[in-house]
């Protein structure tokens, strides 16, 4: 079992040591870590995310900017399941919106919304005492 604070209380640096802490733990990490990467993902406001059998999801707007409108934005996960959104288009932006924002969005972020644009990270895990998809990091602004 690990023990990790609660998550809006972490600086950066700290959010990263407890990530290392999480996947360690899940993946019995042994200094390489090779994590499954789903198809990219051309999303429509209306379209949930995919999450089976992924752990990196690369994810933009279907035809341009695209603010998720579904609901649920990512359908439920495994107990403990950890999942990275990873943007992958400049122009073609995939924003997902917060529980608070998006009525049964099944995300709660740290903030109102996360916009994914090329190489933005967003890094979720499902707990199914929450019940939702909680933001572990995000890193916005690599453009790369």
């Amino acid at each position: 079992m690990i023990s990790i604070p609660r998550l809006q209380d972490l600086t950066r640096s700290e959010s990263l040591l407890a990530l290392d802490r999480i996947l360690r733990h899940l993946n019995d990490y042994s200094g390489k870590l090779l994590l499954n990467v789903h198809e990219n993902q051309s999303l429509a406001a209306g379209t949930a995310v995919d999450v089976s059998d992924a752990v990196v999801i690369p994810v933009q707007g279907s035809g341009g900017a695209v603010t998720s409108t579904a609901a649920p934005t990512i359908r439920d996960g495994v107990n403990g399941q950890v999942i990275a959104l990873v943007g992958r288009d400049s122009t073609n932006t995939y924003t997902v919106q917060d529980q608070n924002t998006l009525a049964n969005s099944n995300v709660q972020l740290q903030a109102i919304s996360r916009q994914l644009g090329k190489g933005d990270l967003l890094f979720l895990w499902y707990l199914d005492v929450v019940g939702d998809w909680s933001e572990i990091v995000f890193y916005g602004g690599y453009d790369f």
